[in-house]
């Protein structure tokens, strides 16, 4: 909320709410953005809560486009948003590469379901501090220090998610691609 509230000019958001865990009733909040000149909304949600957040949207009519945050995309948000959810725009880390789909078509059997994309964000990171760890090691530096600037000097690591890359603050860059929920469902997004 902080860096996303930092990273944008005065005037451009026209609120922003945030809310307890366990915040059940956010109509309040939602009729405040009903009222204002606001043109869109960002929904920076997990599924439990997004799920109330957009069907007391609909229960209000507010009809702003809708935009989320990933974790949305789960079965379950869409089973029980139901036709709230519809139209909503997300980013979305993907398993598109060969890479990613050699891992996801091995994991499928395994996990008796695709895997989510945390298990290949885990699998990614676990193969990333494993270098780093040898490289530090190799020069008998086997610090957190060493363990950092490793990491943020990471550059076009080819894991299961895409080209990763860390940049100087240690957050890491993936390939995302732009999705939507169309008659109940979680497909890319087109103009």
């Amino acid at each position: 909320f902080d860096a996303f509230e930092k990273n944008f000019k005065k005037g451009v958001i026209e609120i922003f709410s945030a809310y307890s865990p366990a915040q059940r009733d956010f109509k309040t909040e939602l009729s405040k953005i009903k009222q204002s000149k606001a043109k869109a909304i960002l929904l920076i949600s997990y599924g439990p809560d997004a799920e109330i957040i957009v069907k007391q949207l609909k229960e209000l009519g507010v009809k702003l486009p809708l935009f989320a945050a990933e974790p949305i995309e789960q079965n379950d948000f869409i089973k029980n948003s139901g036709e709230a959810a519809e139209n909503i725009i997300y980013l979305k880390a993907m398993l598109s590469g060969a890479k990613g789909l050699e891992f996801a078509e091995k994991m499928e059997p395994l996990l008796g379901r695709y895997p989510e994309i945390n298990i290949a964000r885990a699998y990614d990171l676990l193969h990333v501090a494993v270098k780093a760890l040898k490289e530090c090691d190799s020069i008998n530096t086997l610090t957190g220090k060493c363990i950092q600037n490793k990491l943020f000097k990471t550059q076009n690591f080819q894991g299961v998610l895409g080209n990763i890359s860390f940049d100087n603050k240690g957050d890491v860059n993936i390939p995302y691609a732009l999705k939507t929920i169309k008659q109940g469902k979680f497909v890319a997004y087109e103009k």
